[in-house]
C-alpha cells in the first residue's frame, strides 16, 4: 500500500523537504446578532458532543479541557446563514496541546440543519467522531481509530535522523446514487473502496511528501467532490490555512473517479514528530 513512501523516502540522503507554504483562510462573517432570539452557545454545544462519545472534560480559563488527554479547546459559532432547507451555521474550533508546539490546530465546521442548533449539534457531532478521533490517536502508542503509518528517515548534513507518524482518520463519504456504483481507487495496483482511509492522502503524495517528512505538527483536511453537473471541486487545508498544491491533488484524484452524480469523501490526516514510538514493522509496509 505504501510502495510510494518508500520510492519518496529512498535511503534519507536527499535533503530535508522544507515545510509547505500556506495560505491563511479569510476570516469568516461574524454570526449575525438576533435580538429576538439568543443563539446557541458553541462551546456548550461541543461540550455536549464530547460528552456523546464520553470525552471527560473539565474546563479551565474558558477552554473545554479533555482531562484525559490535556487537549485544550474552544469552539465559536463564526457565522449563521439562511440555506434552501433550514439554516447553515460556520464554526471555528481551536485545539491547543504543547505536542502541538507553537501550533494551535483550527479547523471549520459546517453544517445544516432544520435550525441554528439543529445545525450545531450535527456538525460538532461529526467532527468529535471523525476529526477529533483523529487527534486522540496522537497520544496513543497504538492507533485506536486510525490507519497508522511510522516512517523513520536517515540523518543528513541538514538534519538528524527522525522518525514520523501519519495517522489517517476515518473517511466520510456520500453517493447520492446506487452506491453500488460508488467510485472505486486503485493504489499500487490494489483495488480500494470509497471508505478506504489511505486513498484521499497517498493519491496526493508528492503534494503531501512535505508534510509528511518536514518536523512538527499537521492537521490536514481534506474534501473532494464532484457534483452532479460533474464540476469537481476540492478543499486542502493544514492546520485551518489553505494548502492549494493538496486542493490541486485532489481534483486531479476525483477527475479518475468511475460512474456519475453527487459525490464526496472527507477525511482528517495528521502528521506528527514520532520518536517516542517504537520502530515501523517493515514487514508490513
Amino acid at each position: 500500500m505504501f510502495d510510494w513512501l518508500k520510492r519518496l523516502t529512498g535511503q534519507g540522503s536527499a535533503p530535508a523537504p522544507k515545510a509547505p507554504q500556506l495560505t491563511a483562510e479569510p476570516a469568516a462573517t461574524p454570526a449575525p446578532s438576533d435580538p429576538s432570539a439568543a443563539l446557541p452557545d458553541a462551546q456548550s454545544e461541543l461540550r455536549q458532543a464530547l460528552a456523546r462519545r464520553d470525552v471527560p472534560v473539565d474546563t479551565r480559563d474558558g477552554w473545554l479541557v479533555d482531562t484525559e488527554f490535556d487537549m485544550a479547546i474552544r469552539a465559536e459559532l463564526l457565522e449563521v446563514a439562511s440555506a434552501a432547507q433550514g439554516t447553515r451555521v460556520a464554526i471555528g474550533v481551536e485545539i491547543r496541546h504543547p505536542v502541538f508546539g507553537e501550533t494551535t490546530v483550527r479547523e471549520y465546521v459546517h453544517s445544516a440543519g432544520d435550525t441554528v442548533l439543529d445545525a450545531m449539534v450535527s456538525g460538532l457531532d461529526r467532527w468529535a467522531q471523525a476529526d477529533y478521533v483523529v487527534l486522540e490517536d496522537v497520544f496513543r502508542e497504538q492507533a485506536e481509530s486510525c490507519l497508522a503509518m511510522v516512517m523513520d528517515g536517515a540523518a543528513t548534513a541538514e538534519r538528524p535522523a527522525f522518525r514520523r507518524r501519519i495517522l489517517m482518520g476515518p473517511v466520510q463519504h456520500f453517493v447520492r446514487r446506487d452506491p453500488d456504483a460508488a467510485p472505486q481507487c486503485a493504489i499500487d495496483g490494489e483495488e480500494h473502496s470509497p471508505f478506504c482511509p489511505c486513498c484521499l492522502f497517498t493519491s496526493g503524495h508528492e503534494a503531501f511528501f512535505p508534510v509528511v517528512s518536514a518536523p512538527g505538527f499537521y492537521a490536514i483536511r481534506l474534501f473532494a467532490a464532484r457534483h452532479e453537473d460533474g464540476e469537481i471541486s476540492a478543499d486542502c487545508r493544514i492546520n485551518g490555512e489553505d494548502f492549494e498544491p493538496g486542493a490541486e491533488a485532489l481534483r486531479r484524484y476525483v477527475a479518475t473517479w468511475p460512474g456519475e452524480g453527487f459525490t464526496f469523501r472527507k477525511q482528517y490526516v495528521v502528521a506528527h514528530d514520532a520518536a517516542h514510538l517504537p520502530p515501523p514493522d517493515r514487514g508490513g509496509v
